[in-house]
């Protein structure tokens, strides 16, 4: 007996069905119960590479008027965050 968890985001459920099918093709097993629910909602989301940098310069600036200054060089494109997709 052979049980498993897939967690691939958006992916899992078809990737349950087709490693079941796999099995049963190759002999291993000759019942599967195979299915998925998936979360995209949960997948993680990734900042940008400058927003990131931008939190570091105003934690580390000493002084209201340094934190103000590396606020300043804040942009819109730093808020829009990144879905981090697994590697399939």
């Amino acid at each position: 007996m052979v049980a498993f968890t897939v967690q691939i985001n958006c992916g899992s459920g078809m990737q349950s069905i087709d490693t079941g099918y796999r099995y049963i093709r190759e002999g291993v097993s000759d019942l599967i119960l195979a299915g998925g629910s998936e979360a995209l909602s949960y997948a993680p989301l990734v900042w940008p590479q400058q927003r990131r940098a931008l939190v570091c310069r105003i934690g580390g600036a000493k002084g209201i008027v340094a934190k103000l200054a590396a606020l300043a060089k804040t942009r819109p494109s730093f808020f829009k965050p990144i879905i981090g997709w697994s590697a399939a």
